[in-house]
């Protein structure tokens, strides 16, 4: 997927950082570049965009399977939804490790 489709999925406005701001300046002819220092939120805002678009296309497709199972033990078998708590937990861990999964994917057979 190429950044400008991932954008224009996302619908998020693009905010550049300037590696000059990034980085200290050097004299001329110094073999030793600095390393660029990234703040915390400097790289949750380079990531996020990025990161949301897959883990939204995994909600979509885990959500309604996770909605109908629990319809279903609640409507035909009448049994309560025991430790949702855990269950919740667990349907995260579900859609984070999709998520990855379908990224390894991507990344190794494109």
């Amino acid at each position: 997927m190429r950044y400008a489709d991932m954008l224009r999925e996302a619908r998020l406005q693009n905010r550049t950082i300037s590696y000059n701001a990034l980085t200290a300046q050097t004299g001329a002819g110094s073999g030793d570049l600095p390393k660029i220092k990234v703040s915390a939120r400097q790289a949750l805002g380079l990531v996020a965009p990025y990161s949301g678009v897959r883990i939204l296309e995994q909600i979509k497709s885990v959500l309604p399977l996770a909605l109908y199972l629990c319809l279903f033990l609640i409507v035909i078998l009448r049994q309560p939804v025991d430790q949702a708590m855990m269950l919740a937990g667990g349907l995260v861990a579900v859609i984070i490790g999709l998520a990855v999964f379908m990224e390894g994917l991507n990344v190794g057979l494109m």
